[in-house]
């Protein structure tokens, strides 16, 4: 199983984020909308960017960098460089 993180939670990044969570990827989706973040752990959908769409229960959202550390990362916004590195 791969660690992956996807960063950015909109429309874009939140069906990136699924579609790798329901191939069996270990998948943690950054967000820096705190309302998003608690919906896609709590109910499994993102209703601000991705209104209806049902999410994969194992899909984990989090709007801090240090779980992102150490996955193979996946850019869904304009390149920006994190804590982790570039």
């Amino acid at each position: 199983m791969t660690r992956i993180a996807v960063i950015g939670g909109g429309a874009w990044g939140t069906a990136l984020a699924d579609l790798l969570a329901r191939k069996g990827d270990a998948v943690t989706m950054w967000a820096r909308e705190p309302e998003v973040v608690e919906a896609v752990n709590r109910q499994h959908a993102n209703p601000v960017f991705l209104p209806g769409a049902a999410l994969a229960p194992a899909l984990r959202a989090t709007a801090t960098w240090e779980p992102l550390c150490g996955a193979r990362r996946w850019s869904c916004q304009p390149r920006r460089r994190t804590p982790c590195g570039p």
